[in-house]
């Protein structure tokens, strides 16, 4: 597998470990709201070590490494995707592990790469082919037979 693969699996293996410990936390008695606020202040503090890392081993400034940096446009870009998008979803994910077992929030965050796919059609302007609807289909399917019924 090219590096760029093995980094994204790698992504949902730390993603799945993290939905795992959200729900072993929240059912040891943690605070979900504490749990949101320490995850999202994890998450703040690596990346900064990481920023911290790559301007002193590559002996460059934040420009070199972002040209982007400079435009308010893509700063503020930036700031939403953080603050919007990603600590919403730490928020939500805490406040919703509450209730649900991470098992079951496993099989509901398979639905992410349709989500993604979806709002890039619609907000990015990308296209799907037959085989990305089947695949999406095929996910539905699968999410169907997995996910417990309470009729049953």
């Amino acid at each position: 597998l090219p590096s760029g693969d093995l980094a994204v699996l790698a992504s949902v293996l730390f993603f799945a470990t993290g939905t795992v410990r959200t729900g072993v936390g929240l059912r040891a008695g943690m605070n979900a709201n504490e749990l949101a606020l320490g995850r999202s202040i994890a998450k703040s503090t690596v990346c900064a070590a990481v920023l911290c890392y790559c301007l002193v081993t590559q002996q460059t400034d934040l420009t070199t490494l972002w040209p982007a940096a400079g435009d308010p446009y893509q700063s503020l870009l930036l700031a939403f995707i953080c603050a919007g998008p990603e600590a919403l979803g730490t928020y939500m994910q805490t406040r919703g592990q509450a209730v649900v077992p991470p098992s079951q929030a496993q099989i509901m965050y398979s639905t992410t790469p349709l989500w993604g796919a979806a709002l890039a059609v619609a907000l990015a302007g990308d296209s799907l082919t037959r085989d990305d609807i089947f695949g999406g289909a095929l996910l539905f399917v699968a999410i169907a037979v997995a996910t417990p019924s309470r009729n049953r």
